[in-house]
């Protein structure tokens, strides 16, 4: 999955950098990866607010991280691709 999303955010690079509209695929699949982070970012939460200082809460913390890193980087690309804002502003 990572290099999936790795090959993925490359080639948004590639085509955000010469300035072309993003193709309709890939604004719903950036769209897909932004709303799945977004619910496992929420679980995360939920995982550190129950369990803090534990073994558990400091996984899900590090992974929660992780996470805002990719969703930011995400949005990021979405918006630069051209891609419709059609959702809610963070």
């Amino acid at each position: 999955m990572k290099l999936l999303r790795t090959a993925f955010a490359f080639a948004v690079l590639t085509n955000s950098v010469l300035g072309i509209k993003a193709e309709p695929v890939e604004c719903d699949y950036m769209q897909k990866i932004m709303n799945k982070l977004g619910r496992e970012m929420a679980v995360n939460r939920q995982i550190v607010a129950a369990y803090g200082d534990s073994e558990r809460g400091i996984e899900a913390s590090q992974a929660l991280a992780k996470q805002t890193k990719d969703y930011r980087l995400t949005k990021k690309q979405y918006q630069k691709s051209f891609c419709e804002n059609s959702w809610s502003r963070d």
